[in-house]
C-alpha cells in the first residue's frame, strides 16, 4: 500500500471532523451580485436533514446512491516502470506523469493524449517533491509538474532526509533535460515570467523528536532562475514565509505579519504589515488577495493593488483562497466569489477543494455535514445545480469533464481505500463506480476522458458513458 497517499487520506479524514461541525445549506442561489456577505451566519441556513440517512428527497436537488451501480471500467490502462503515479498534468498535446518509487528513483513521463504508450520518460535521483503548481485545480497533493513555454519543470531530491532537492527543466516535446538547479533546501516552482523561472527554497529542519518545532522561523529564499540556462539571476530571503503567489505585476510573499511585493527582477516593490497572520494568498491579475485570521470565525480578506496599497476589505466566513477566470474564491463556512475590486459576485454554502469543468461554467466543491458530499454550482451566477451525497463520511470532487464529475469517497469496505463515482454533470445522478485495488493519487480530465494515477504505478483512462 502507499504510504504517502495513506497519510494524505487520513489527514483528509481528520479535516472532515472539523467540517462535520458545519451544517450545509440548501440555498439554491448565491447571494446577488454586489451584496456584501453576511457576518452573522445568516447566509448559511442550518440543514438538519444533512445528518439523517442519505436519500434523495423528491423534488430537491439532492442525489445519492440508492442501489448497485454499474461498474465503470477503464477504456485502457498503462503500467509504468514506477511504483506510483503521483501526479497528472497537461500540456498542448500530452499528459505529463509524475512517477515515484519510495526512496527513489523518481521520474517524469509524457503520454500523448488518447494514447496508451509512453512518448518519453526521464528518471531522477531521489523522490518526487511536492509543492508545485500543476493543473489549476490541483489543490490536493501538490505533486506534479509545471508545463509552460515548451518546457516541463519538475522537482526531485532527498527532501525527506533533509539533504537536497533539484529543479529540472525538460524540453516538453523530447524530454531532454535543459538544465537542473540544485540547492540544500526544499525547492518549489511557482511560475515563469519573461524568461525567469520563479522558485522558492525552504530551509530544512531536522527535529530530534517527532513533535519538535524550530526555535526561530525557517528561512525561505525566493529565486529568479534564467529559463534558458538555469543560472541564478537573483535571490531574496525571508523568514517565516507562509505563502507565495505570482501575479501579473509582482510576486507576493506573505510572512506571519506582512506581505511583500517583489518585482520579477528580484527587487522589493512594496511591504505592508498585517494585523493578523495570513491564512492564504492568491493573485487575480495584478491584485493580490490575502485572507487573515482563522476558520473558527469570519476572516478578513484584503485586496492590494500593484503598489501594495490596500484597495478593499471584506469580512467573510472562509479563508482558503483560489483563483479562476478572473475571480478569487474564498472557501470555508461559505463559498464567496470575489471580483478583483472586492465586489461579492455570489455567495454559496460551506465548501472546499474546488474542481472546475473544462469550460469553466461549473464549480464543484466538497461539502456536507460530514464533508461527505459534492455540490455543483453554475457559473458565473452561483446557482447550485445539485448536491451529490456520497455513501461515505468523506467525499470530494477530483476531476470533471463537461458530462461527468468524478467524486472520490472513502469506502474501505468496498475498495482498497476509496471509490470513484461517475456523477452526471447535468442531473447529479450517480452513473457508475470504479473500485480501485490500490490507492488513488490523482485524476485529471482532458478532452472528455478522465485519467487517474494509482499507487501500483498504473495510469487508467475512463470514458464518459462506458458503463
Amino acid at each position: 500500500m502507499t504510504t504517502r497517499r495513506r497519510l494524505l487520506a487520513l489527514t483528509a479524514g481528520a479535516l472532515s471532523g472539523v467540517a462535520g461541525c458545519l451544517d450545509d445549506a440548501n440555498t439554491g442561489e448565491g447571494t446577488r451580485r454586489g451584496t456584501p456577505p453576511t457576518t452573522d451566519g445568516s447566509a448559511v441556513e442550518s440543514d438538519e436533514s444533512a445528518t439523517e440517512t442519505k436519500a434523495t428527497d423528491s423534488g430537491s436537488d439532492r442525489t445519492t446512491v440508492t442501489g448497485e451501480l454499474p461498474a465503470w471500467e477503464p477504456a485502457w490502462t498503462l503500467e509504468t516502470e514506477f511504483s506510483h503515479v503521483l501526479g497528472i498534468d497537461t500540456g498542448p498535446d500530452r499528459l505529463y506523469l509524475t512517477l515515484n518509487d519510495e526512496g527513489g528513483p523518481s521520474g517524469v513521463a509524457a503520454i500523448r493524449r488518447g494514447e496508451d504508450s509512453v512518448d518519453w520518460q526521464q528518471s531522477f535521483d531521489g523522490e518526487a517533491s511536492g509543492g508545485n503548481p500543476g493543473s489549476p485545480d490541483d489543490h490536493r497533493d501538490g505533486w506534479g509538474v509545471l508545463v509552460t513555454d515548451g518546457a516541463v519543470y519538475s522537482v526531485h531530491g532527498r527532501a525527506e532526509s533533509s539533504e537536497w532537492t533539484a529543479l529540472h527543466a525538460l524540453d516538453a516535446p523530447s524530454g531532454d533535460e535543459r538544465w537542473s538547479f540544485r540547492r540544500e533546501r526544499q525547492l518549489s516552482v511557482h511560475g515563469v515570467n519573461d524568461g525567469t523561472v520563479l522558485a522558492t527554497g525552504l530551509e530544512f529542519f531536522e527535529p530530534e523528536h517527532s513533535h519538535d518545532t524550530p526555535d526561530e522561523p525557517l528561512q525561505t529564499t525566493l529565486y529568479g532562475v534564467d529559463a534558458a540556462s538555469g543560472e541564478e539571476r537573483w535571490s531574496a530571503s525571508f523568514d517565516g514565509v507562509e505563502h507565495v503567489t505570482v501575479g501579473t505585476e509582482t510576486i507576493a510573499v506573505a510572512t506571519a505579519d506582512a506581505v511583500t511585493g517583489v518585482g520579477f527582477d528580484g527587487t522589493e516593490q512594496w511591504h505592508t504589515g498585517l494585523a493578523e497572520e495570513a491564512r492564504a494568498i492568491t493573485a487575480v491579475g495584478d491584485v493580490t488577495v490575502v485572507s487573515l485570521g482563522d476558520d473558527r470565525r469570519d476572516t478578513t480578506v484584503l485586496g492590494f493593488d500593484p503598489e501594495g496599497t490596500e484597495q478593499w476589505s471584506r469580512s467573510i466566513p472562509g479563508s482558503s483562497l483560489f483563483t479562476r477566470d478572473g475571480r478569487a474564491y474564498a472557501f470555508g463556512r461559505t463559498i464567496t466569489a470575489l471580483e478583483p475590486d472586492g465586489t461579492v459576485a455570489w455567495q454559496g454554502t460551506h465548501g472546499g477543494e474546488p474542481t472546475f469543468s473544462p469550460s469553466g461554467d461549473r464549480l464543484y466543491t466538497r461539502s456536507g455535514s460530514q464533508a461527505d458530499a459534492v455540490n455543483a454550482y453554475d457559473l458565473p451566477g452561483g446557482h447550485r445545480r445539485f448536491r451529490f451525497d456520497a455513501p461515505s463520511n468523506d467525499a470530494w470532487p477530483v476531476a470533471a469533464t463537461e458530462d461527468v464529475v468524478v467524486a472520490e469517497a472513502i469506502t474501505p469496505e468496498k475498495a482498497d481505500f476509496t471509490s470513484l463515482f461517475a456523477v452526471s454533470a447535468e442531473s447529479g445522478e450517480p452513473q457508475a463506480v470504479y473500485r480501485p485495488a490500490d490507492s488513488v493519487f490523482d485524476s485529471e480530465a482532458i478532452d472528455g476522458t478522465v485519467y487517474t494515477g494509482f499507487g501500483d504505478g498504473t495510469l487508467a483512462a475512463f470514458e464518459s458513458g462506458e458503463w
